[in-house]
């Protein structure tokens, strides 16, 4: 089939928007930019919050670079429980940035960023080392970490991954890389190459946010992930929707049938941790579990959590020999 070319276009218009061409090209370079960011395949017109934007986003690239260079960041790890143990068998990492002088920036504001600048591949780096370093504490945890189709991209990637490892003296099979689909757009054969090497070296691969693309399927044929993720949008709709409940269902056997770990996250209530774990969910992760936390309160949280599930094993424990003296 012939190539599908698309076109996306930015103009700025003289005298409204300057006179000089130099001023004139570089309004409309921002309003190109605009184009591409907002859907491709279409035209903007410069507008003067286009240039804040740019400003604001050059500002952003100019601190997180620093933050990088200067350790300035933090991981923040998010807890998953087995649905049968319940006991803590997982955790993802997340990365967090509170900016010096305006406080918490969301990773929503600062990872497409990172992504159109080419620093995810630094950012991303330095999480897995941050990951790596603080389980230690944690040996007993499987440590989940997100990497993009850009990371991937990146020549010596896998290299610089293996070397991580070897430098903190971590257990591969410890270690879950986290992809989306997007990885495989465009058929990258360097990609699936890379993703190949990092289970040849051990490593767990995860496909995340599974169901919400077009594909998700026929990736399932094309690499054996090690775990699926169920999109949080299937989660959330499962309250009102028999739907979303029939498809999470389907998902779960499917993985099941593929011999994978099926992993459901953005688990807010109750009644969904049971119908997941009910229905053969491996693993959960959500705030009905726990918010991401600082490796501190992770600390704490472990300890409490392990408290918990000993008091209960007790409790049922004695409910048995109760039953049993009857």
């Amino acid at each position: 089939s012939a190539d599908h070319v698309t076109v996306s276009m930015g103009a700025a218009l003289a005298p409204r928007d300057g006179l000089a061409a130099e001023d004139l090209l570089r309004k409309a370079d921002i309003a190109l930019y605009d184009a591409k960011s907002n859907g491709r395949n279409r035209w903007s017109f410069f507008e003067p919050s286009m240039q804040e934007h740019v400003r604001t986003k050059d500002e952003i690239a100019r601190e997180l670079r620093k933050a990088i260079d200067e350790d300035l960041l933090d991981v923040a790890y998010q807890p998953q429980c087995d649905s049968r143990s319940g006991r803590i068998v997982a955790i993802e990492a997340l990365a967090r940035w509170n900016r010096r002088n305006t406080g918490p920036v969301p990773p929503s504001s600062f990872i497409p960023v990172a992504e159109e600048t080419g620093l995810i591949n630094d950012l991303g780096l330095w999480i897995l080392r941050r990951a790596c370093q603080d389980a230690h504490c944690w040996p007993d945890l499987v440590v989940s970490v997100n990497v993009s189709p850009t990371q991937f991209k990146h020549p010596g990637f896998v290299e610089k991954v293996s070397a991580t490892l070897e430098e903190f003296a971590f257990d591969p099979g410890r270690l879950e890389i986290e992809v989306t689909e997007t990885v495989f757009a465009g058929r990258d054969k360097k990609a699936l190459q890379s993703l190949r090497r990092l289970k040849d070296l051990g490593i767990k691969v995860a496909l995340d946010d599974f169901g919400s693309g077009y594909s998700s399927l026929s990736y399932l044929r094309h690499f054996p992930f090690d775990t699926l993720k169920i999109d949080r949008d299937f989660i959330s709709a499962m309250t009102d929707s028999p739907e979303a409940r029939a498809i999470v269902r389907t998902i779960i056997r499917l993985g099941q049938a593929l011999g994978m770990t099926i992993v459901a996250e953005g688990i807010e209530e109750k009644q969904q941790a049971e119908y997941l774990a009910a229905n053969g969910c491996h693993r959960l992760q959500g705030y009905f579990l726990s918010h991401p936390l600082p490796a501190k309160d992770l600390d704490e949280f472990l300890a409490d959590h392990e408290i918990q599930m000993e008091m209960k094993h007790q409790s049922l424990e004695v409910e048995r020999l109760r039953s049993a003296e009857f």
